[in-house]
Order: C-alpha cells, then structure tokens, then sequence
C-alpha cells in the first residue's frame, strides 16, 4: 500500500504533472488572446488569383483597371507645376487635366486585374490628354487605373466615351 502511495495517482499521473499541464493550458489560452489579428489579406503570402503566386511588394499597388459608368461632375485643368509636391510624383513639365466623376457602376477590366472603383464613389480621374470641356453633366464609360504606393494613389484615365 504504501509503494502505491508514492508512485502517485493511478495511471501514473502525479499532481505535479497535472498542474503544470493545467497551467500550460492557461497560458496558451492567454497567448492565444492577445495574439494580434490581422485581416486573411495579410496573413497569407500567396496570392489567390495568381493560382498561388506571389502578392506585389508590400506598399505597391496592385494590378488593377475598371470599366466605370459615371456622371462627369467636374473638368479642372492642372498647368505644369501645379502637381508638384502631390503623391504620386508627376512629370512636373506637363500639363494634366482631370474629371471628377461620380461613379454609377464599375467592373474590372478584364479576369485578371483588381476592380478598386466602387459605385457610389467620387473620384478624381487624371489624363495627359485634353479633356473636353462639354463633358461636363454628361453620362460617360471610362477605363481607369489606380496608381501609387502607400505614400499616394491616383487613378488614371486610359479611354472614355460619352454615352447617349
């Protein structure tokens, strides 16, 4: 009787065992707690419409065009220079025009590329091209492009086309 005392609880187990499994169990809990959440986004590297390539550099944007219908609220012209000090960067010897546009309905470019316009949404529109003034109120499709890094993003316009 007194060998079957020592040895500890039947089946082996001691109460020394039980309680440092007990506190790991505690601990692990607390750890898994105030562990940090992060959206799936940025947790996985692998980016899933690559069929398991890799994501852009952190801070990139990536690849991504839209085909929206919007209404044309605003033409503003930006003479070289004007640009300058805004994020992102621009050739600071060329004159830019932009639209503002109020965005009705977007979709992506193509199966590949990212969607970023959002209907609902204002958005300033930039262009190497003269923008004709008389598109203002009017109805529009156009293809644009977000551009930029974390630090700045512009969207770019690529084609529009007035719409009757």
């Amino acid at each position: 009787m007194r060998g079957r005392a020592a040895r500890g609880r039947p089946g082996g187990w001691t109460l020394r065992v039980i309680l440092g499994l007990v506190s790991l169990g505690f601990a692990a809990g607390i750890a898994a707690c105030v562990a940090e959440v992060r959206p799936t986004s940025e947790r996985s590297a692998v980016d899933p419409r690559e069929g398991g390539g890799r994501r852009p550099a952190p801070g990139v944007m990536a690849s991504n065009g839209s085909r929206v219908m919007a209404t044309v609220r605003q033409r503003t012209v930006w003479p070289p220079g004007s640009l300058a000090g805004r994020r992102p960067p621009v050739r600071p010897d060329r004159t830019w025009y932009s639209l503002t546009l109020d965005v009705v309905s977007s979709a992506p470019t193509s199966r590949d590329v990212e969607n970023f316009a959002r209907p609902g949404e204002t958005i300033e529109v930039f262009s190497t091209e003269p923008l004709p003034e008389d598109l203002v109120g009017t109805n529009v499709t156009a293809v644009v492009q977000l551009t930029g890094t974390t630090e700045g993003t512009r969207w770019i316009l690529t084609e529009i086309t007035p719409r009757q």
